[in-house]
């Protein structure tokens, strides 16, 4: 018979971690974003050959 308790608990550490993870990713970009330069590009105009 399958042990659920133990499938249980290595999904639930498992999820747990990726979730933490993902929080700490998050917060890397978000520290990214505040310090980046605040220079304002522009956006061309449709159909500019430059492009």
């Amino acid at each position: 018979m399958p042990d659920y308790q133990k499938m249980y608990h290595l999904l639930f550490n498992e999820i747990t971690d990726t979730i933490e993870r993902l929080e700490r990713i998050q917060q890397d970009c978000e520290e990214l974003y505040t310090a980046a330069d605040d220079s304002v590009y522009p956006i061309p105009p449709a159909g500019d050959p430059e492009v």
